[in-house]
C-alpha cells in the first residue's frame, strides 16, 4: 500500500471514531449519578497498538471526558488487525456486558 492511502485511512478512522463517540454520548442520557460506559470498538487505533496504556486512544478519551466533568468509563474494545467483517462478527459479544 502506498503512504497516501495509509494516511488517508488513518484520518478516516480517526474521524469515524470521533463520530461514533459523539453519537454514543448523544444517545445515552443516564441518570445523574450513573456512570456512563463507552465501548471504543475498532481496530489497532482503538486498541492502542504499540502504545503504553496511558497514551492510548481510550485512556486519553476517558481522561478528556473526566476532565470535562463527565462520569465515564471508556472500555477498550479494539483489536489490532481487525477488519470490518471481524468487527461485525464480534459486535454482539462486545456488547454482551452492556457497556
Amino acid at each position: 500500500m502506498n503512504v497516501w492511502f495509509n494516511r488517508a485511512r488513518c484520518k478516516c478512522l480517526a474521524i469515524l471514531h470521533g463520530v461514533l463517540i459523539a453519537a454514543l454520548l448523544c444517545l445515552s442520557v443516564p441518570a445523574a449519578a450513573e456512570t456512563v460506559k463507552i465501548l471504543a470498538f475498532g481496530d489497532s487505533l482503538s486498541a492502542g497498538y504499540g502504545l503504553e496504556k496511558p497514551v492510548s486512544f481510550t485512556a486519553q478519551l476517558q481522561a478528556a471526558l473526566r476532565g470535562a466533568g463527565e462520569d465515564v468509563v471508556v472500555i477498550n474494545g479494539g483489536v489490532s488487525g481487525d477488519t470490518s467483517a471481524g468487527g461485525r462478527a464480534r459486535l454482539a459479544w462486545a456488547l454482551a456486558d452492556k457497556p
